[in-house]
């Protein structure tokens, strides 16, 4: 696989990975946001499910960890693409759909290198 083909999947497949964090982030705080109403309608005591308010607020916080490090993670692979001479670009179907005025399929073209200088510099890449 060429070097523009494996950044493209790694890119992908950290799009898939965003996703999925940021997904399981809403469904848990639907969740838990589901709980003091419950409690209520069930004129149950505040003391009644407070394990399980808490476990689930545990969940919403490593979940909010793990979009920390996912962007973090992107952050790295960004710089370490640039380090090796591809060009960064951002871009994916919810943010920049085809046609959208910052959608770039072509690479080294000015839109994307003005990308890249508004990137972080200096992100550790090893």
């Amino acid at each position: 696989m060429t070097e523009p083909a494996t950044a493209d999947a790694l890119a992908g497949q950290l799009f898939a990975a965003e996703t999925a964090i940021e997904g399981a982030l809403t469904e848990t705080a639907r969740l838990i946001a589901m709980f003091p109403a419950a409690r209520s309608e069930a004129l149950l005591s505040a003391v009644v499910g407070q394990r399980a308010f808490a476990s689930t607020a545990a969940a919403v916080c490593a979940l909010a960890e793990a979009r920390g490090q996912i962007v973090a993670t992107h952050n790295t692979l960004s710089a370490l693409a640039r380090q090796i001479g591809l060009d960064v670009l951002a871009v994916g179907p919810l943010d920049k759909p085809r046609g959208h005025a910052s959608y770039c399929e072509v690479p080294n073209n000015a839109h994307a290198r003005r990308v890249n200088e508004a990137l972080p510099k200096m992100v550790k890449t090893c």
